[in-house]
Formats: structure tokens, sequence, C-alpha cells
């Protein structure tokens, strides 16, 4: 059964939150900044980072866009600057 597990910044706000089972994150991960935004989501399986992981400024615009398999950035990778505007894409054909 999986159990949700939660970090706090020692002002007391979250600061991770995610899903274990059997001592490993399994399933969505999501990070916050201080002031409450999301600052990252990323997703698991038996502890390894797998599929579409989105970071984000504390402003909440998208940073960026990245895939990964086995907890190795694979595929596209997408950065943007803070104002939205596209700034880098690569694609990864082996897995880093």
């Amino acid at each position: 059964m999986a159990e949700v597990k939660r970090e706090y910044y020692s002002t007391g706000e979250l600061e991770t939150e995610w899903f274990e089972v059997n001592g490993k994150k399994e399933g969505e991960s999501k990070s916050y900044h201080m002031n409450g935004q999301l600052s990252n989501i990323s997703y698991y399986v038996n502890g390894l980072q797998e599929g579409e992981s989105k970071s984000y400024y504390s402003t909440g615009k998208l940073m960026l866009v990245s895939n990964y398999v086995n907890d190795k950035i694979a595929g596209e990778f997408k950065l943007y600057y803070e104002n939205g505007q596209f700034q880098v894409y690569s694609a990864f054909n082996q897995i880093l």
C-alpha cells in the first residue's frame, strides 16, 4: 500500500510530497517553492524517475520539460525563460 511522505521547510511550508511503496518512491512526486508555488512534478516507478518531469519558476511559469527512463534523462528537453519565451531544445537519442 502506498504511503504519502512529506518534507517541510524550516518555516513550516510544504517542500516535497511523494508516495512510497516498500520504501521506494512510486507515482507522482511534487516539490514546492517556499511561496507555495509548484516547483517540480515528476513520476517514479520502483524508486526510479520515469516519464515526463516539469519544473517551474517561483512565479508559477514553466521552466523545464524533460523525460526520464530508468532515472536518466532521455528524449526531449525543453527550457523556457521566465517570461515564457522558448530558450533551448535538445533531443537525446540515447539515455544519458
